[in-house]
């Protein structure tokens, strides 16, 4: 019945991505199976009832109204692992976080973070939650890379997060996120991680930047140039750099993980492909990256109507 509604009536898709300053709304809005209209607002974080009152304006627009929410917060990984036996071998603690199975291995989310997002949006019913890794695993299935044979390092960049996911005949087997604050990697781990139970070899990820100044100035010149950037987007990039060299160091050196050889990079970036990035990565690990410009929200779209079951020619 409700599909034969939906054929007359219109539907709007809801999707919530909040960010360190600020909320960020997408709404698109779909009748007869096509897409009719699509909105965009961002709000202070200090202006939520603004955004409340947006967010009941677009719900209330049509008969049919879901709204899912842009998972980003820090607190979130993947283990190449579904044995909660196995937890304390990555240094989780499991009573602090949400397990997931995802392509046999688990997404963990810190049960802080969620109830953090809820406090936020207490009065608004979320219909489907998207952590980044989900969607660069979709990524990775649309163009046929998670099947590969080969050892392949994958990296979705949103503006202040990274997420890290090495993968090989379709299985996980490293996943890594973070996100960057003032040009600092800022690793919070609000409990998950029982000091007592740290994995040996891990890895500091703090950023002296001021070592970072130091880089050679001629590459900070062409960098520029090539991104027409500033020099603060430049660090942003250096230091995203230094995050996924550690990464890889963590997979190789750490024995929880079966550290295979890395032959191919591939980088997914939202709305436009840093050039100066990939010239950083290319250069320092010598193999050539694979860029993909994406719309992450739209992704999102993509997502949530085949989750919810609908058919739309998009």
């Amino acid at each position: 019945m409700r599909d034969f509604l939906r054929s007359f009536l219109s539907t709007t898709y809801i999707i919530i991505a909040i960010k360190e300053a600020s909320y960020v709304v997408y709404a698109y809005e779909f009748k007869n199976k096509k897409q009719k209209r699509k909105f965009f607002k961002e709000f202070n974080k200090d202006d939520i009832k603004n955004l409340k009152d947006y967010l009941n304006t677009l719900i209330n627009m049509n008969y049919f109204a879901y709204v899912s929410l842009f998972f980003s917060s820090i607190g979130q990984g993947v283990l190449p692992s579904v044995s909660k036996n196995n937890l304390s071998k990555f240094g989780i603690d499991s009573s602090s976080v949400y397990l997931k199975n995802l392509q046999d291995c688990y997404l963990y989310v810190a049960i802080s973070e969620l109830q953090k997002s809820n406090c936020i949006l207490d009065d608004l019913q979320i219909d489907l939650i998207y952590s980044p890794f989900v969607i660069l695993l979709k990524l990775l299935k649309d163009r046929n890379i998670f099947n590969t044979n080969q050892a392949c390092l994958n990296i979705l960049r949103y503006e202040a997060f990274i997420c890290v996911v090495i993968s090989k005949d379709s299985k996980i087997l490293f996943g890594g996120y973070f996100e960057l604050k003032n040009q600092v990697i800022d690793i919070q781990n609000d409990n998950i991680i029982d000091d007592s139970m740290m994995v040996e070899d891990s890895i500091d990820l703090e950023i002296d930047f001021d070592q970072l100044e130091k880089v050679d100035e001629q590459l900070q010149i062409q960098l520029e140039e090539d991104n027409n950037s500033s020099s603060d987007n430049v660090k942003l990039d250096l230091s995203v750099l230094d995050y996924v060299k550690s990464a890889v160091q963590e997979f190789y050196t750490n024995n929880a993980y079966n550290g295979e050889f890395i032959t191919q990079i591939n980088l997914f970036e939202q709305d436009k492909i840093s050039k100066s990035l990939i010239s950083l990565m290319e250069d320092d690990l010598m193999i050539k990256i694979n860029s993909y410009n994406i719309n992450i929200f739209e992704q999102i779209l993509y997502m949530s109507i085949m989750d919810l079951g609908i058919k739309y020619d998009l």
